[in-house]
């Protein structure tokens, strides 16, 4: 019985090495600081699309802060593609206070 359950242990690990993403994706949360001008207009479209983005699971856009909060799954989209989309609006991002693995203070 041990065997097998070994056997199976070493299966999976087999699995996860030659798929390194099965299993092993985590919620992160990025913060971009995007300068906006214009408080009633731009924090939407911010919003919109960074939610575009496959793999975002969460935003909150601060108009008076100047950043945006983003959160994710790491095992579908990365910081790269996140600061892209809002190149491809006209927001250019740069990295804010940092990331974090939690929605908790959401």
């Amino acid at each position: 019985m041990m065997k097998s359950i070994v056997a199976a242990m070493a299966a999976a690990g087999a699995i996860a090495v030659a798929n390194p993403t099965l299993g092993l994706a985590a919620e992160q949360s990025l913060i971009l600081d995007v300068k906006m001008t214009c408080p009633q207009s731009q924090p939407p479209i911010v919003t919109h699309s960074l939610k575009q983005v496959p793999g975002v699971l969460a935003v909150d856009v601060s108009f008076k802060s100047q950043n945006a909060k983003v959160w994710f799954d790491d095992g579908e989209t990365n910081p790269e593609a996140i600061r892209a989309a809002l190149d491809g609006v006209d927001f250019p991002a740069t990295d804010g206070m940092g990331m974090d693995d939690s929605m908790d203070d959401m």
